[in-house]
């Protein structure tokens, strides 16, 4: 793990193979923790995968490098290591910053940008450009992130302002929208 101030990336070891990258947002909203005030803070969102979504990443990952996003780092890692993709990095905020379970303190950053600058330095670290990036938001913690990659997809589940700055927009995750957001992901990185 690198720490940064603010973030951690959690690399798993992998070496990236190509000047290509799939970011996934694994946090699914929880829109009855959002709030009457609309404001989301990290306890709204918890990590999951799909078997279906969960194949196309495995499928992914033999194409091209893919890391997950979440808002938890040590609950993603028990969903991945849970789905067998166990050595997958995960790019998310420090999790001494953010305890689980717990609200967190006022920070000068709020978590979509932490997320955002923790994408930039795992990129720079690996001398890959932003703009050989695909996002794929599936809630609104990956709003900051997916303003700076080339491709970004949002699911409906990701928000208002997510969907406005998608370059394509899909179905909410229940409907499948995940699954068909990575598929949208692997043909544009596919030919990229």
């Amino acid at each position: 793990m690198h720490d940064r101030a603010g973030f951690s990336i959690v690399d798993g070891g992998r070496n990236f193979r190509a000047p290509r990258l799939l970011v996934v947002d694994i946090d699914a909203a929880d829109w009855l923790a959002l709030g009457t005030g609309g404001q989301a803070d990290e306890n709204a969102f918890s990590p999951r995968l799909a078997p279906t979504e969960t194949a196309l990443i495995r499928r992914a990952r033999e194409r091209m490098d893919v890391l997950a996003m979440s808002c938890h780092a040590r609950s993603a890692r028990a969903v991945l290591d849970a789905c067998g993709l166990g050595d997958m990095g995960i790019v998310a905020p420090d999790p001494d910053l953010v305890p689980e379970g717990r609200r967190a303190d006022p920070s000068p950053l709020s978590i979509p940008a932490k997320l955002a600058e923790a994408l930039a330095a795992c990129c720079g670290e690996r001398g890959l450009p932003l703009r050989s990036v695909a996002l794929l938001a599936a809630s609104p913690i990956a709003l900051g992130a997916m303003l700076e990659a080339r491709w970004a997809g949002a699911l409906k589940d990701a928000g208002r302002e997510a969907c406005l700055a998608a370059d394509r927009v899909f179905a909410a995750r229940s409907r499948g929208g995940l699954a068909d957001a990575i598929a949208w992901a692997l043909g544009l990185l596919g030919d990229a």
